[in-house]
């Protein structure tokens, strides 16, 4: 995915839809989150959105990724914009991890969402 898309924010909690995103090779870890869920899911895995606010002193953010089985559905996986990160235990390990990576002091709230969705306003 990092070879084909440009990551791009654009404001709104609203993703472009997977075909739009295709089209327009660009955009932001929400549009990577809803088009890689819909393809995995597309291609037979089980794929969900993880939208999720973390914190850094003063400092707050949200972030959007992808979890999904791997192929035989036994370890879970996750990507965040496009790239794989590898596996974890649980939502609450790939949040742990996600935490230590953007260097954040926690991570707030987070809800899940359905493979290709495209409207994830929750913050």
């Amino acid at each position: 995915m990092k070879s084909y898309f440009t990551f791009k924010f654009h404001i709104d909690c609203v993703s472009y839809g997977p075909e739009r995103f295709y089209q327009v090779r660009s955009g932001d870890c929400k549009d990577y989150a809803t088009f890689a869920s819909y393809v995995l899911n597309q291609h037979g895995y089980t794929a969900e959105i993880v939208v999720f606010t973390w914190y850094r002193g003063d400092e707050n953010d949200g972030h959007d990724v992808v979890a999904f089985e791997d192929e035989r559905g036994a370890h879970l996986q996750y990507m965040s914009n496009g790239d794989l990160m590898g596996g974890v235990d649980s939502i609450q390990d790939m949040l742990q991890k996600e935490r230590l990576r953007l260097t954040a002091d926690r991570i707030g709230s987070y809800s899940r969402f359905p493979a290709g969705t495209i409207n994830l306003c929750t913050r």
